[in-house]
């Protein structure tokens, strides 16, 4: 490996990991196989109690640092993690998913010719257990739109897939640790734009994205009473931890859970993609978000 890189790298990877040895080989072995490889890769275990440390060492590449600590969750994990990256850009990952192979250079690529951008991200393969592909996303993709739909209607960025700068990402305040582990990313994102910065999705799938029944996405829905609640949260610097907890008592039990999802992403917009991507997939999926573009456009704020 490269004096340079393991001494100056471009980009941190950040992967807090917490009994997520299932899984685990994948993940990492996504990060190592990239097609641009001037990173280090921080793998933070935060106290699991599988075998998930010894997955870790396992591997021997030099790119990677291994942080072992006692269970403290997933905000104080990513500051932990975050607060010792020498990149001059921040990459996420999780330890279910699968990033593709050309994930960096194409978000690299990006920030590069786009300096006002701080966050990017992209779209999705939602992928099962065993790795059998769902369906694909087609995120908001307009600056403009995803700001208005972070403010009023929800979060429609895919932490896992980010790439972020990270000078911007200490100027903002990094993660709150008060939201625990349920609202982290979204507030992080509102305080982003709450601080003039910009955030975009990409059409361009990066990233494999699993859906597990043990997700708390899987098994709570947001009512309206409960939404309201986190839009006033998501407008301070430093929430309180009781507003958190009301906001967490209002959720509501989602019943079907992850085979609920699983049908709904079945057969939405996919089913459109599927008849029409012979006339070029990128071409289609860029000419869905813009569709979804206009018609968020007109949703945001409602």
């Amino acid at each position: 490996m490269n004096k340079r890189i393991l001494e100056n790298p471009l980009i941190s990877v950040v992967l807090p990991v917490y009994n997520g040895s299932k899984f685990l080989i994948e993940a990492i072995n996504s990060i190592l196989r990239q097609t641009f490889i001037d990173f280090e890769f921080i793998i933070i275990n935060d106290g699991s109690t599988d075998d998930s440390l010894s997955i870790i060492r396992s591997f021997s590449d030099p790119r990677i640092i291994v942080i072992d600590q006692p269970n403290k969750g997933l905000a104080p994990t990513l500051n932990i993690a975050t607060a010792i990256c020498r990149g001059e850009y921040i990459a996420r990952m999780d330890s279910d998913d699968i990033s593709l192979a050309n994930r960096f250079e194409t978000q690299l690529c990006f920030l590069r010719k786009n300096q006002n951008v701080s966050v990017l991200s992209g779209a999705f393969i939602y992928i099962d257990e065993k790795g059998k592909e769902i369906a694909r996303s087609f995120p908001l993709t307009s600056i403009g739109v995803i700001k208005k739909y972070l403010l009023n209607n929800g979060c429609v960025i895919c932490h896992p897939a980010v790439m972020m700068r990270k000078k911007d990402f200490n100027e903002v305040g990094g993660y709150s640790e008060a939201m625990g582990n349920r609202f982290t990313d979204y507030h992080l994102w509102v305080k982003f734009i709450r601080k003039g910065y910009k955030i975009k999705n990409e059409s361009r799938i990066v990233l494999k994205y699993r859906l597990i029944q043990e997700a708390i996405s899987s098994q709570f829905t947001m009512n309206d009473e409960a939404f309201k609640c986190l839009k006033e949260v998501l407008m301070c610097d430093e929430p309180d931890v009781q507003s958190i907890l009301h906001i967490q008592e209002l959720c509501e039990k989602e019943t079907h859970g992850l085979e609920s999802r699983v049908n709904q992403l079945a057969y939405n917009v996919n089913k459109v993609h599927q008849k029409i991507k012979f006339i070029g997939n990128d071409f289609v999926a860029n000419q869905i978000c813009n569709l979804k573009n206009i018609y968020g456009f007109f949703k945001a704020g409602r």
